[in-house]
């Protein structure tokens, strides 16, 4: 009788467990990076007997909780971090250059220069 209990017992406890991933799964739904999680469950089974004859199972457990979701989409969403970081890096790069050739008036001599040089090749 107390096997039968440590069966249902134990039935109980994996299933508590699914329940709370499934009230989980529900209340993330919304949330922005959130995977969906499962629960995975096996059976317990007994040692076998001296003749190598598996006994009835002592209930079930949870073999994990797995979250799912696709491995090329989070390598795609891993490359646009890349790639989005490497574009604010150029970003900040070209003001400093920018910042550089503008303070100190460089491109109106360059400019000058430029002309200078075309009034000189036209002469």
């Amino acid at each position: 009788m107390t096997d039968m209990l440590s069966i249902g017992a134990s039935g109980v406890r994996a299933y508590q467990t699914a329940l709370t991933t499934t009230s989980e799964n529900i209340a993330n739904a919304g949330t922005d990076g959130y995977s969906r999680r499962i629960a995975s469950t096996r059976e317990v089974a007994a040692p076998g007997d001296a003749s190598g004859r598996t006994l009835n199972g002592l209930g079930v457990t949870v073999s994990g909780v797995t979250r799912t979701g696709s491995d090329l989409r989070n390598a795609e969403v891993r490359s646009a971090g890349s790639d989005l970081a490497r574009s604010e890096a150029g970003v900040v790069w070209l003001s400093r250059v920018e910042s550089a050739l503008t303070t100190n008036k460089l491109d109106e001599r360059m400019t000058a220069f430029f002309n200078a040089a075309t009034a000189l090749a036209a002469d």
